[in-house]
């Protein structure tokens, strides 16, 4: 549950804000962010997570939290706020979206290609994952590019195409939170019933898919929120 204490932290900070009533510039503006406040947003989010991996290599955890993700983390948490307080999302524009969604799975996957390749990281080299290299910089910034361009993109056309929840969809996303908190001992007991089965891995991560999806929902539906307290909590 780190991800939840990490939101717990986050969301806390917040309410510190909003409490000693901080007068941040960004959340007076009501104009939607250009391309250079896009840009900027990404080159601060690839600058302090490769910042952040000097001292914390990809792979390193504190007290069990991944903090060479905190950054991504932070920043996105805080923007998402700004974004929703000031309309930005209804106003996401779906012909814009397609196009950072295009960017980030096309130039996403090229560059992502040529950095595994220039990296040396499937010759032994651990550089890509932290550290004073090119490399760790070069990763960082990859991954706010495609970080940023993918959530504006699935933003704007899920809007738009999925904005209205009906029938089991809406059942599975008021389960959602749910399903995140109490999956890992379902799936974890369900891959071990499958372990005597003698397939190819990709087989049997098919098969846990189809049975560990629809239990997860069905617990989150059936036992959570029949559960007293728990109910009122996820």
């Amino acid at each position: 549950m780190w991800f939840a204490e990490v939101l717990l932290l986050l969301s806390a900070a917040y309410a510190l804000a909003r409490l000693w009533k901080w007068d941040i510039p960004v959340l007076r503006r009501k104009a939607m962010p250009g391309m250079g406040t896009i840009l900027f947003l990404m080159g601060a989010i690839a600058l302090l997570t490769f910042a952040i991996r000097i001292f914390y290599p990809i792979g390193t955890t504190v007290f069990n939290f991944q903090v060479y993700f905190f950054a991504q983390y932070a920043i996105l948490f805080f923007a998402g706020i700004v974004a929703s307080r000031k309309g930005w999302l209804e106003r996401l524009d779906e012909r814009q979206g397609k196009w950072w969604l295009i960017a980030a799975v096309v130039l996403g996957s090229a560059s992502w290609a040529v950095l595994v390749r220039a990296s040396g990281i499937m010759g032994g080299s651990w550089a890509l994952l932290g550290g004073l290299h090119w490399q760790s910089a070069a990763y960082a910034l990859w991954e706010s590019f495609v970080g940023v361009a993918m959530s504006i993109g699935l933003l704007a056309v899920f809007r738009k195409r999925c904005g209205r929840q009906k029938g089991v969809f809406k059942g599975m996303a008021q389960n959602s939170f749910a399903v995140y908190v109490f999956h890992a001992p379902i799936v974890v007991s369900i891959a071990l019933l499958l372990r005597p089965l003698m397939l190819h891995p990709l087989a049997k991560w098919v098969i846990l898919s189809a049975i560990a999806v629809p239990a997860c929902f069905l617990f989150a539906a059936f036992v959570v929120r029949k559960t007293p307290v728990l109910n009122r909590i996820v």
